[in-house]
């Protein structure tokens, strides 16, 4: 009996820290959710914009200081790209 009530209560306690953390879950979905609908950039879409044959994943970005429109980016799988235009097309170093 003694562990039937034991096995009981703590059924009780992990519910109760179960639905408190789906509680705090959906509160801070609905702040992201308000949040997202007052930004000034809500009617953007992500798009890619390049280097397209990227070669894996991006492991470090340099800039140019003074010429913000060229940058480096480097890739895990030993690629090497540059832009000279913000970003806009991508030219393979190697």
């Amino acid at each position: 009996m003694k562990k039937q009530l034991l096995l009981i209560a703590f059924w009780a306690i992990c519910f109760h820290i179960h639905a408190q953390q789906g509680s705090q879950l959906l509160k801070a979905f609905k702040k992201q959710e308000a949040l997202m609908n007052q930004s000034p950039y809500k009617s953007l879409n992500w798009r890619l914009t390049g280097p397209n044959n990227r070669s894996g994943r991006c492991t470090d970005v340099a800039g140019i200081k003074g010429n913000p429109s060229v940058f480096y980016a480097g890739f895990a799988t030993g690629g090497l790209w540059k832009t000279e235009n913000g970003g806009e097309t991508w030219q393979s170093l190697f």
